[in-house]
């Protein structure tokens, strides 16, 4: 059977990826969206139908059927590939056809990378990853699960994101730095020292603005 997809989130996040799908020769294999605003049923959006609510899911047959989750919050994507993945799911990973992604790099599962982005060799990316238009991750760097990397933000080689992890647009990551788990980077920061789990830092260089419970996602 062909694979078919269902985007779950038909927010602006959801119109991006249907639009990279579509760009990337996709089309045929869009079934519709699913998203709980019982204002978008039945309504067609860029053309795809909003077949139902997260709940009509389990309804679905699923052995041909692959979702992506099409939400940017981390913490949000987090609790559905959880939700999702205990119904038994399966998760489609989406590449746009105008990025740049090495043959030597991995991709994991329900990840979605975004036009004009670069992967070099040696990089992982692993699940439920945004790697956001115009994103470069180099050499051997390490990205894990339900991290967002942002719009023309700059990660240089053997970089390592936590889990979790938000780079913000047009942020810089010097070579070797590691940024812990569910941190937060601003927007055009310089990151040029080693980042803490939990921890948000912002400016050129990024200095410590705040530091969040360990269990803040969780909520």
């Amino acid at each position: 059977m062909n694979t078919r997809i269902i985007l779950v989130g038909a927010g602006g996040h959801g119109r991006e990826v249907l639009s990279l799908l579509v760009d990337s020769g996709n089309r045929s294999k869009l079934m519709g969206f699913v998203d709980d605003n019982p204002a978008l049923k039945d309504r067609q959006i860029l053309g795809l139908p909003v077949i139902g609510d997260i709940a009509s899911l389990l309804s679905t047959d699923k052995r041909n059927i692959k979702l992506i989750i099409c939400v940017g919050d981390n913490a949000t994507r987090r609790k559905l590939a959880l939700k999702l993945k205990e119904m038994k799911f399966k998760f489609y990973t989406a590449i746009s056809s105008s990025a740049y992604v090495s043959s030597f790099s991995e991709i994991g599962e329900g990840s979605v990378v975004f036009p004009g982005s670069v992967i070099n060799g040696n990089a992982v990316i692993k699940d439920h990853v945004i790697i956001n238009a115009g994103a470069v991750v180099s050499h051997d760097s390490f990205v894990e699960d339900f991290a967002n990397i942002n719009p023309g933000a700059h990660i240089a080689g053997n970089v390592r994101v936590g889990e979790g992890s938000f780079v913000g647009m047009g942020a810089n990551v010097k070579q070797g730095i590691t940024i812990g788990k569910w941190a937060f980077v601003g927007g055009g920061a310089m990151v040029i020292e080693h980042v803490k789990d939990f921890t948000t830092v912002v400016g050129i260089p990024a200095r410590l603005k705040r530091t969040r419970p360990a269990d803040w996602y969780k909520k």
